[in-house]
């Protein structure tokens, strides 16, 4: 016995529109819910900062992307436009940083020339 055809269009449209329901279930929220901002692996911002503002540069860096110096033991440091030690991360606090941002080789090699040796990280302070 095989089903009608009525019986079998039916169940069609029974299981596609469950299958658009669990689609839309599984997409993680419906209309009005906000989702969170998905965060750049290369970037901290002054909002991420905020809860370490008593630590260096080095430490937060560690604190919230370790992987920047798992990279790199002495990467090129610039901070607001100008070349500096690496050493400035462990000097200035993380208070005082509008953003960070870290650029790989590749990437150090194409905004600060070809003799990077490994991957630079871009401080941009707070004007004051």
């Amino acid at each position: 016995m095989y089903p009608s055809r009525r019986q079998s269009i039916l169940t069609l449209v029974a299981a596609l529109g469950l299958g658009t329901l669990s689609a839309g279930c599984a997409s993680g929220g419906g209309e009005g819910e906000e989702r969170a901002p998905r965060r750049d692996p290369n970037l901290i911002t002054a909002e991420e900062l905020a809860p370490h503002a008593n630590l260096s540069c080095r430490e937060a860096i560690q604190e919230l992307r370790p992987r920047w110096f798992q990279r790199t033991d002495s990467p090129l440091v610039v901070q607001d436009g100008s070349h500096m030690s690496a050493s400035l991360l462990d000097r200035i606090r993380a208070s005082d940083v509008q953003s960070l941002r870290y650029y790989s080789v590749a990437d150090a090699r194409v905004r600060y020339g070809q003799t990077v040796t490994s991957g630079a990280i871009e401080v941009t302070t707070r004007r004051r």
